[in-house]
């Protein structure tokens, strides 16, 4: 073939340029500017008339840079001469790249999080067990591509056709001067949403933006603010911040070893068992959804307000065994650091077992729990949770029963996890969703799904229990938490790693054994502040632990605050991890993005409990010096140094109805 060159820029590469430049404008118009006003409550901010452009300008661009790339591939197969080839890959390109746009906007709106966030794990065969049975979904994504494709090509033959009539009466388009502009429009509708950043004066509008789209070519752009004295209190609180990460950022990145203090624990020192349950809600003790755990748990240290420290098992999991915050799992791992309880407990002379119905091979999970920390690890990764969860508890009390040295035996459960399976003769709820239809559920089966749910918790909670009934409550020192928290679309999402919202964060957590006295406590804690609490009760005294972050819940008093953190990627192809974060004081939720590799950090401002941005709080100079120095003390804590206590005007306000119990 020859190349096809009678003029500098054809018809059919004038029209496919139009498309690239009407395509974003149309997605923007009939999906996205709703979806990005809704999640980020741009309503509820003062914003320009400039800011709502720069906000369309920074979508539409971020949708052209993702077709530049196809249109600039097909234009020079063209050229080549490969004219059908050309049109192959324009067409195919086109509809994959709008599919993967919708796709996100409905996979974002569901769960919280971006396609390509669970992109990175389609090649694990490990991550197909946590992910359940998505062949229903592929049907539907077939069916969107399809009409995807028609759309497309209907839209590329409509646009060649409208090329061809304007060149006709125009033909300097398709000469010199016509390449020139449209090279020019392209680069600046793409470009020029950078610049357009300087005359915004909602920063924070902009800011939040950038923070939730599936890629972003314009990161952290954003101009100085206007004469804002809300935008000016948040910079000075971010140039506070940036601060004090600076001073702690070294041994951040280098968090310290495990602490190999032997503890006395005595001549004849209890089991220690953790039954921890996925995605275990925090309203299911007081809901009546597992009414016999919630009634062994008064017989001990039952935490009203505990948190997990994030939304996903393996950093859950992360803080129970190393007393330490999710800021450090990367670094941590990355040293090879042994759990600080395995560690503790085998030089006590205890022995360390993990027996789960799930495997261990999940966002480096099987990098921590190994050996020797752990001498026992069982593992059964059959779908078939039911009979995997039972095989566990069976295992626990034969191991237990069997025991001829103090026992540290770590047991996870996965019935409650979606798609939340249970055996017949639980099935007392109902309507319920089918397994497979979970995964694809909308806020309308809301119901279903909670029925689903309500049975897995009914039987697990029958198992549990029934397992704790046959151990002695003077030898075992028994801990039930969930590895953190579950969403029925009560955030909005369904599941969890979407938000930082309570329903996703918050566990119940109970502590019934030896040397805990019952009580309940009402401050926020996590799942970090367990191991320096069962230390206290096996010694009957504080056991400072160097590199850990953990507070002894059974010495007073507790400060009422908490870090929750989750890991979220920038960009799959810069692979640049960074943390979304808040920072709780009393019922006031401060949202922080830290990244440990910048280092940078930053506030978007102020969360609510579905763990969207709230627009009624704002902070005054006082109070944002306040949360910085709060900040602060939390980095410190985490690098090892001295605690301070919180300011008490950050948590002014009334932590819960009814007051802390203490008996």
């Amino acid at each position: 073939m020859s190349p096809d060159r009678p003029t500098v820029l054809s018809p059919v590469t004038l029209g496919r340029t139009l498309t690239t430049l009407i395509v974003p404008w149309l997605l923007l118009l009939a999906c996205e500017w709703d979806h990005y006003r809704r999640l980020l409550q741009w309503s509820s901010l003062p914003t320009s008339l400039w800011d709502r452009v720069t906000l369309m300008w920074v979508l539409v661009a971020k949708s052209l840079w993702a077709i530049l790339p196809v249109l600039a591939l097909a234009v020079v197969v063209r050229r080549a001469g490969y004219r059908r080839i050309s049109t192959g890959v324009w067409l195919m390109g086109l509809g994959c790249v709008m599919l993967w746009l919708l796709l996100d906007l409905r996979v974002q709106a569901i769960t919280g999080n971006h396609l390509l966030t669970y992109f990175n794990f389609i090649c694990d065969p490990h991550a197909w067990q946590w992910a359940g049975d998505v062949s229903r979904m592929l049907v539907s994504i077939v069916a969107l591509f399809a009409a995807v494709a028609v759309a497309g090509t209907l839209a590329d033959c409509a646009a060649i056709k409208f090329a061809r009539s304007i060149a006709q009466r125009w033909p300097w388009l398709t000469q010199s001067l016509g390449r020139t502009a449209a090279c020019a429009a392209l680069l600046g509708f793409a470009c020029g949403a950078g610049p357009a950043h300087w005359g915004v004066s909602s920063r924070l509008a902009v800011e939040r933006l950038h923070a939730t789209l599936p890629w972003n070519p314009f990161a952290f752009l954003v101009a100085a603010p206007a004469n804002c004295a809300t935008e000016r209190v948040r910079v000075e609180l971010n140039m506070q911040l940036q601060n004090s990460l600076a001073r702690q950022i070294e041994t951040l990145r280098q968090p310290g070893p495990v602490d190999t203090q032997v503890v006395d624990v005595g001549s004849q020192p209890p089991h220690i068992v953790i039954f921890l349950l996925e995605s275990l809600r925090h309203d299911v003790w007081q809901t009546g959804m597992m009414p016999r755990t919630a009634a062994w748990a008064k017989d001990g240290l039952q935490l009203d307000r505990h948190y997990a420290g994030s939304n996903c098992s393996h950093l859950g999991l992360f803080g129970l065994l190393y007393a330490r915050s999710p800021l450090v799992y990367h670094t941590t791992l990355d040293a090879q650091t042994t759990p600080q309880a395995c560690e503790t407990l085998r030089r006590a002379g205890y022995e360390c077992s993990y027996i789960a119905s799930g495997t261990i091979q999940w966002m480096r999970m099987n990098e921590y729990i190994r050996p020797p920390a752990f001498q026992h690890i069982s593992t059964d990764e059959r779908p078939d949770w039911v009979r995997g969860d039972r095989d566990v508890l069976a295992k626990v009390r034969e191991q237990l029963a069997a025991a001829k040295q103090p026992q540290f035996i770590v047991c996870f459960l996965n019935a409650t996890h979606f798609p939340y399976l249970y055996p017949t003769e639980f099935a007392t709820h109902a309507p319920v969703v089918p397994p497979e239809d979970v995964c694809s559920s909308t806020i309308e089966r809301r119901a279903e799904v909670m029925n689903r749910y309500r049975n897995a918790a009914a039987f697990l909670d029958h198992e549990v229990a029934e397992t704790i009934a046959t151990l002695d409550p003077a030898k075992h020192l028994i801990v039930v938490a969930g590895d953190h928290g579950e969403s029925h679309f009560d955030d909005g999402t369904l599941s969890h790693w979407g938000k930082l919202s309570e329903m996703q964060c918050r566990t119940p957590l109970a502590i019934v054994g030896p040397g805990v006295m019952p009580m309940r406590l009402g401050e926020a804690t996590t799942h970090a502040d367990v191991l320096p609490t069962l230390l206290h009760a096996l010694t009957g005294q504080q056991v400072p632990l160097a590199n850990t972050h953990g507070r002894d819940l059974l010495a007073a008093p507790v400060d009422d605050r908490a870090l929750i953190a989750t890991m979220t990627q920038s960009h799959p192809l810069e692979q640049k991890p960074f943390w979304d974060a808040m920072l709780l004081a009393g019922d006031r939720r401060l949202s922080l993005r830290i990244s440990l590799k910048e280092p940078l950090i930053q506030s978007l401002g102020y969360l609510d409990v579905d763990g969207k941005y709230d627009p009624h709080q704002t902070a005054d100079a006082a109070e944002a010096t306040a949360w910085a120095t709060l900040v602060d003390s939390h980095l410190e804590r985490v690098a090892g140094r001295v605690d301070r206590r919180e300011p008490s005007h950050v948590a002014r306000q009334p932590l819960i109805d009814t007051p802390i119990i203490r008996r």
